[in-house]
């Protein structure tokens, strides 16, 4: 089995036979200290840092994984060259989701890098869940078109000091039978072993169970048809399919669609400027 690790926080190397662990930072470390720990060879584990030009590279072919875990950051910035519309990776949806707001660009590279049936989780915030726009766009193609968002899980607001408001863990699976998403809400699971009344294990076996018979459990999990999504226009916020105290409040969630709605209209003020500036320079 070949597995990949892409998009994590900290100075990644590759990981070889014989390499030295303290040479993986961050993130990084601690998720390769673990999979090792479960008996993945060091052969099988590739690391990845996606952060940098070398990102926008071509993938070469055949050099695909079955496997990709990822935690990103609060704000995955990237740069959306008008070229990437001609990329295989980003072109079929027929749009770019902007620049301080690539979540589902680095997901996109991801899914262009797992095997036939590869698998893929990511650790995020719930903005892009749920963030119009572009992004909405490109949300629309994964599900609808592609099918490969498997399963949307909640964290509280308690995992990870890393997002403002709650974090997910997505997982994306290639060529899978489903023609529905799985929503969870983890919070009274990971509650109850934070407060010692639940093992790790019986946590784990917990979510495996939920995942594996796909059941609506009132106020912790729903199975949504992708007809349901499209009804509500292809919007992924977990708050809309299970109805839980415990998720983010429709007025958290205003709170950060008005800030994203200022980032885009300062986007647009700054590309309306620069056509202006060109537009000046060719009549004068």
């Amino acid at each position: 089995m070949k597995l990949g690790e892409l998009m994590i926080l900290g100075e990644l190397v590759d990981v070889m036979p014989g390499t030295n662990l303290s040479r993986v930072k961050g993130g990084a470390y601690h998720t390769y200290a673990l999979l090792f720990l479960q008996g993945v060879s060091s052969e099988n584990i590739k690391l990845r840092k996606f952060q940098s030009d070398k990102w926008l590279k071509k993938v070469v072919e055949g050099e695909t994984v079955d496997t990709i875990i990822s935690s990103f950051d609060t704000q995955m910035s990237w740069n959306p060259a008008k070229e990437l519309l001609n990329d295989n990776r980003f072109s079929e949806p027929g749009k770019l989701v902007t620049q301080h707001r690539g979540e589902w660009a680095y997901i996109q590279n991801g899914l262009s890098q797992l095997d036939e049936n590869g698998l893929m989780v990511i650790c995020m915030g719930q903005g892009p869940l749920y963030r119009m726009i572009n992004e909405a766009v490109v949300r629309q193609y994964l599900v609808e078109t592609e099918n490969v968002i498997d399963t949307i899980i909640a964290l509280p607001k308690n995992v990870g000091s890393t997002f403002r408001h709650q974090s997910c863990l997505v997982i994306f699976k290639k060529n899978r039978q489903q023609n529905d998403i799985l929503f969870i809400d983890s919070s009274t699971f990971i509650e109850n072993y934070i407060n010692g009344s639940t093992t790790l294990n019986q946590l784990k076996q917990k979510v495996n169970d939920i995942i594996n018979d796909r059941v609506n459990i009132e106020k912790i999990s729903y199975v949504a048809s992708l007809d349901e999504i499209d009804s509500n226009n292809f919007n992924l916020n977990i708050a809309k399919y299970i109805k839980n105290d415990e998720l983010e409040n429709i007025d958290g969630i205003k709170e950060v669609q008005i800030e994203d709605i200022r980032d885009e209209i300062a986007q647009l003020e700054n590309q309306i400027d620069n056509k202006m500036r060109l537009l000046n320079r060719i009549i004068n």
